[in-house]
């Protein structure tokens, strides 16, 4: 942890942003002898290249929706951040591969974590790529544009197989869920987006995974979950306040265009200290190839992930 003598965090609505100010006051009149030259380091690598706010007022932009104006996305890309560098993994129902917004984006090491099943994707299940798009639908000139465009997704499939009629979103043993956490840590991930959740089916493999990941120092998001409530889901609740998060893991809260959390969504209740509320509503991103309006906090999280 890095500790400054003084810090100032300035919260602006959906992404947080720190600003650090040094105060300075007089020395009393006392005159103190210049203080030695420090020594001379290796230069600091360079910054990225910054980019025109303009450069972003694009078809592309708008239409996913009001997301990227809420979390203020545009104060990063002048910046010239991107996600360029980082790998995200995306445990969910798989990605469709074939996706121009999603194609060059994709890790290799993308897997179905059900080896008897060895498909990379369903189209009745576009859960996972609409998930994928909102995080880093490339910036391409068409569709929509992904919160860290240039971030490398390592999609990892892990919805029940043996589920004979399965929801849009897929339904989800988390034991599988466990050992697809497992796989990212092995391959390099650096964020696990987890828009997953569940009421009554949490396991110990799924904390200790979980545990584990925060441990190698990956940063986690999970989902509150869609039923109104007060409080998360069980499955994300039961981690954050009994398993070992490390300081690495945020809970995702949906939010709507003004600022308010979405009905549907569940609140942070008891996970508040490690919560944050991102565009959960009016978004819009492939399902699995046409663009569509969709809800929930599945949607909030890689906001946040991207972010």
């Amino acid at each position: 942890m890095i500790r400054a003598i003084s810090v100032c965090l300035r919260f602006i609505p959906f992404l947080l942003l720190a600003a650090c100010a040094f105060g300075s006051g007089g020395d009393g009149g006392i005159s103190l002898p210049p203080a030695p030259p420090a020594p001379v380091g290796p230069p600091a690598p360079p910054l990225p290249a910054p980019l025109d706010a303009g450069e972003f007022d694009t078809p592309e932009f708008q239409a996913g929706g009001p997301g990227l104006t809420n979390i203020r996305a545009v104060a990063a890309y002048e910046q010239g951040l991107s996600g360029e560098g980082v790998r995200v993994a995306v445990i969910d129902s798989g990605i469709n591969f074939n996706n121009p917004d999603l194609d060059d984006n994709i890790a290799p090491e993308s897997i179905d974590i059900i080896p008897s099943r060895n498909q990379l994707f369903d189209p009745n299940i576009p859960h996972g790529t609409a998930v994928a798009a909102v995080l880093a639908a490339e910036r391409n000139g068409e569709g929509t544009l992904g919160v860290a465009f240039n971030a490398e997704i390592l999609a990892i499939r892990a919805d029940d197989p043996n589920d004979p009629n399965p929801p849009t979103n897929g339904n989800f043993l988390f034991n599988d869920i466990a050992t697809a956490v497992d796989y990212a840590v092995d391959n390099n991930a650096q964020i696990i987006n987890l828009s997953v959740s569940g009421s009554d089916l949490f396991t110990p493999a799924l904390n200790t995974a979980l545990a584990n990941a925060t441990s190698e120092g990956l940063a986690v998001v999970l989902i509150a979950g869609n039923g109104g409530s007060a409080q998360p889901d069980n499955s994300t609740l039961d981690f954050i306040l009994n398993g070992q998060t490390n300081d690495s893991v945020i809970v995702a809260v949906g939010g709507d265009p003004n600022f308010n959390i979405v009905s549907g969504s569940n609140r942070a209740g008891s996970t508040a200290e490690v919560a944050l509320t991102a565009p959960g509503s009016a978004i819009n991103a492939p399902f699995p190839d046409t663009l569509t309006s969709i809800v929930g906090t599945s949607f909030a999280a890689p906001h946040i992930a991207g972010a």
